[in-house]
């Protein structure tokens, strides 16, 4: 019995540890937590009067850029990396002030970090159906981080175009 209550541990724990060792899920999980502390910094440096700043009609206001880059990687996590029910929307956002979409923002990052770390590495290859084509879960990662990658930029330019210094890149 004690033979088995051990091996039936191992197995536990071994599983565990084993989730955690695939270098690419290492290393977005390392690099997820500076693009969090960036991406706060980038909100953080525009003043709360130009959260509705835009530089054209077309464009979105630095708010909305921030909910949408949010949104985005919430349902892209909770859609085909994550079993755990996404805790907040794109609604949640409505009528909030600088600091609660930041704190809304901070959530949904620290979600998507728990579906990294908990992500099951034997599931990177496998294909799922993504806008009509057949996509690994990597590649899903690696467009959550493509995608707030983009709309930062555009809130640094944003911040630039209204006078406000963005702060230093935190990179890799």
């Amino acid at each position: 019995m004690k033979y088995l209550t051990a091996f039936i541990v191992f197995l536990f724990f071994g599983n565990i540890s084993f989730a955690q060792s695939d270098p690419f899920l290492q290393d977005i999980v390392a690099r997820w937590q500076n693009a969090k502390q960036y991406t706060l910094q980038v909100a953080e440096a525009m003043p709360e009067t130009s959260f509705a700043f835009k530089p054209t009609a077309e464009e979105m206001t630095f708010k909305e850029q921030l909910i949408h880059l949010s949104d985005n990687m919430l349902w892209l996590s909770s859609s085909f990396l994550s079993d755990s029910k996404r805790t907040i929307s794109k609604n949640d956002f409505a009528g909030k002030s600088k600091t609660e979409v930041i704190d809304l923002c901070n959530q949904s990052f620290d979600y998507v970090n728990k579906a990294f770390q908990s992500f099951d590495e034997s599931k990177l290859s496998e294909e799922i159906d993504f806008a009509g084509q057949k996509m690994s879960r990597r590649r899903i990662i690696l467009l959550i981080n493509d995608h707030l990658t983009h709309h930062r930029a555009q809130m640094l330019v944003y911040l630039r175009l209204e006078g406000t210094k963005p702060p230093k890149y935190i990179g890799w």
